[in-house]
């Protein structure tokens, strides 16, 4: 019990900091000029967005970034502006993508190492939760957050679970393909997957 309590009240110290940070970033860091806001990849994700919102074509077929679908999708439903939308949703993904790795690295290694770890999704350049105000049309928060979780379940043996967030990735970013067929290749090799597991993930990886 005051283990339990003790992992408690150093998750709740360790969300606390990355939500203080968080509001920080938005107050501090300014949004990119270049693009009228988008950036460069934004352009795509911008005209993917518009298209869940009122069915314009998308002539901005760069690849890969045209098949990056999840996110603009999601921010399409929110009841906000574009860039509002976007960046709501990559400051909480970000913040998940925070809270999950500290979580996974406190499976192994004591809670100093484990913030020492999580520090460079807090404050480093390209940290979620800081880059997002910065650059708020673009995809790396979601997918970042849907492989901590992945990999979280992965390292409390809930591979089902850890399948179906990896699928999600996929649609996120085309790379989330790649990280299945690892994960396939390493649980079947080291021989943590049971037939099932490994049927979900291949199907996963089909998919």
């Amino acid at each position: 019990m005051v283990n339990s309590t003790a992992h408690y009240l150093e998750l709740f110290f360790f969300t606390s900091i990355t939500i203080l940070l968080t509001l920080f970033f938005i107050w501090w860091q300014p949004q990119i000029i270049v693009g009228e806001g988008y950036g460069w990849d934004g352009k795509v994700y911008h005209q993917i967005y518009d298209f869940f919102v009122n069915g314009t074509t998308v002539t901005e077929n760069t690849y890969p970034f045209c098949k990056r679908i999840a996110t603009p999708f999601i921010a399409s439903l929110l009841p906000f502006n574009e860039f509002k939308s976007f960046l709501i949703l990559n400051i909480i993904s970000g913040i998940l993508c925070a809270i999950f790795s500290f979580m996974l690295a406190r499976i192994y290694y004591k809670f100093l190492f484990s913030c020492a770890l999580t520090l460079p999704l807090l404050i480093g350049i390209f940290a979620p939760i800081r880059f997002s105000n910065y650059y708020p049309v673009y995809t790396d928060p979601l997918f970042m957050m849907n492989c901590a979780i992945g990999i979280f379940f992965i390292a409390r043996k809930y591979f089902i679970l850890a399948a179906l967030f990896f699928l999600f990735s996929s649609f996120v970013r085309e790379t989330g393909v790649f990280i299945i067929l690892s994960i396939l290749i390493w649980g079947i090799l080291s021989r943590n997957f049971s037939k099932r597991e490994t049927l979900y993930f291949s199907n996963s990886r089909l998919l």
